[in-house]
């Protein structure tokens, strides 16, 4: 069966990711919307490259060809020069710059383009000329296909993950992390004020826009978008669905 995702390229300053530079990344909003389906995006700044969150929940490899990072920065055109995800184990980014022509894999440069995988998150580094949304068409994959292998320490580690098609159920932040276990944040990039929303865990609150907030519905999360879950120790090796 196929699906028609409209994916908007939301624009988000990204700052340098580090153990300790989280506060650093911007947000971004949920990209992905059902078919037909399509969002609107406010003008660009002009002469900045923002980095966007997208997530590929459906198996789009004979329409990203070749299905790599290369391949999905000529999917959107010359605006896009940077794929990037982030590495649970060195909590830096890893990526591939389509101008620069190299990457970086696990603090490994490397000369050719990392393979994309179905139903994960990448950050989009585009430019002002960036279409307002990115259209892809593909196969939804089979259910309990797409899993995340997750890394944890104490007191927790970022994993960056989208939500599987097959998850729909899932509402809430709180649900997210109950669902996954050991999680004690649950995070996506607000591209309006350029910092993180969250849900914590553990303390029971959240920050959306800025404003403190009670009730975990307040943090929705839906199927196929992407999110960074904080693993503790105890959840490290977790696979998740």
């Amino acid at each position: 069966m196929k699906r028609i995702l409209s994916t908007i390229l939301f624009a988000g300053l990204l700052g340098t990711l580090g153990i300790g530079a989280w506060v650093a990344m911007p947000r971004g909003v949920d990209p992905v919307q059902q078919a037909g389906t399509t969002l609107e995006l406010t003008n660009q700044a002009i002469n900045a490259t923002k980095y966007n969150a997208v997530s590929l929940p459906l198996d789009a490899s004979t329409v990203i060809t070749p299905f790599n990072a290369q391949g999905f920065l000529d999917y959107i055109g010359p605006s896009a020069s940077q794929v990037a995800n982030l590495n649970p184990n060195s909590q830096a980014l890893d990526f591939w710059d389509g101008n620069l022509g190299f990457g970086v894999v696990n603090g490994i440069v490397i000369t050719e383009p990392f393979p994309l995988k179905v139903g994960s998150p990448y950050l989009i580094q585009v430019d002002e000329n960036a279409p307002s949304t990115l259209t892809v068409v593909g196969d939804v994959p089979p259910a309990g296909s797409i899993q995340f292998d997750l890394v944890g320490v104490d007191p927790c580690n970022y994993n960056e993950i989208s939500i599987p098609l097959d998850q729909s159920t899932i509402s809430n932040g709180a649900e997210l992390a109950a669902s996954i276990g050991n999680v004690n944040f649950v995070a996506k990039l607000n591209v309006e004020s350029q910092s993180l929303d969250f849900w914590d865990v553990t303390l029971g609150f959240g920050v959306i826009d800025g404003l403190i907030v009670n009730d975990p519905n307040q943090f929705p999360v839906t199927a196929g978008y992407p999110y960074f879950v904080c693993v503790t120790g105890s959840g490290d090796g977790t696979q998740w669905p």
